[in-house]
């Protein structure tokens, strides 16, 4: 058995009234997709989102920031109502296929309620394994930083 093999699938049940709902963490494979699909959502929602003030660092800005400290709530819930077919298609990912049109169309008739409890699981399965969404954006921040140092001097 090979290591990938050993670990086991990185997954979580929501329960529904309609009965258990089996979900797994957003994956490099998923955001290329969604990016591909959605490019200009992306850039706007990205674009929208608050910036350090000047002199703060990025882990301070992180300490304070609702993107993180909310578990990913305040985000899932802003994607579910500025980009619909977005959320549509993330939930397929992490539910189904998200090559299915009948999976993504199931997608994005589900209550909102669900959808933002589904977004928010998968956030928190993707970032479980490195301590969180904080956590991870600042282990990000400061590989860029390194990589921004150790880089061609002027």
């Amino acid at each position: 058995m090979s290591n990938l093999a050993a670990l086991g699938d990185f997954t979580s049940i929501i329960t529904t009234s309609k009965g258990p709902l089996t979900l797994r963490g957003i994956s490099f494979n998923d955001v290329t997709l969604l990016v591909s699909r959605h490019l200009e959502v992306v850039k706007t929602i990205f674009e929208g989102l608050p910036k350090p003030k000047e002199g703060q660092s990025v882990e301070e800005f992180l300490a304070e920031s609702e993107i993180t400290s909310s578990g990913g709530e305040v985000f899932a819930g802003t994607l579910a109502q500025t980009a619909p077919a977005l959320i549509a298609d993330l939930i397929a990912c992490v539910c189904g296929n998200p090559t299915s049109e009948d999976d993504r169309r199931r997608a994005g008739n589900l209550p909102i309620g669900l959808q933002v409890e589904i977004v928010t699981e998968a956030i928190r399965l993707t970032f479980s394994e490195t301590g969180g969404a904080k956590k991870f954006m600042e282990t990000v921040a400061k590989v860029i930083r390194n990589v921004k140092d150790a880089g061609p001097k002027a």
